[in-house]
C-alpha cells in the first residue's frame, strides 16, 4: 500500500492509496523485485478495494504512537452512478465499500 504520512504540529495526517505486493526477481536490475497481479475487486479507476489495508494502518499507528486520538475524514471510491428512477442512484458498491472499511476501522478499535 502507497502509504504517504505528513506531520503537522499535533497533526498526523495520512493517505493510504494503492497496494502494491512485490516478489524477489533479480532479473530485474534495479529494484530485484517485480509487481505481482492481483485477483480482487477494483474502482472504476482500477484501484484495488482492499479493506484490511486500513485495519493494517491503523493497527501500525497504534503500534507506533501509542493510542493518538484519529479521525478518518474521507474513505470513498470512485464507482459508475447507476441511475434509477427518479435520478436516484443505485449505489451498492459505495455502500460496500464503505460498509467493509467501517468494519474494518471497528475490528482496530476493538484490538
Amino acid at each position: 500500500m502507497i502509504v504517504g504520512v505528513v506531520l503537522l504540529s499535533a497533526w498526523l495526517c495520512l493517505w493510504a492509496g494503492l497496494r502494491l505486493l512485490a516478489a524477489y526477481d533479480p532479473s530485474e536490475p534495479v529494484t530485484r523485485a517485480r509487481v505481482v497481479p492481483k485477483d480482487t475487486p477494483t474502482t472504476e479507476r482500477g484501484w484495488e478495494i482492499y479493506p484490511n489495508g486500513l485495519y493494517e494502518i491503523l493497527m501500525r499507528l497504534q503500534k507506533e504512537y501509542g493510542d493518538p486520538m484519529l479521525y478518518v475524514t474521507e474513505n470513498g471510491a470512485a464507482f459508475e452512478d447507476n441511475m434509477i428512477k427518479d435520478g436516484k442512484v443505485q449505489d451498492d458498491d459505495r455502500v460496500a465499500f464503505l460498509r467493509d472499511h467501517i468494519a474494518a476501522t471497528y475490528r482496530a478499535i476493538r484490538k
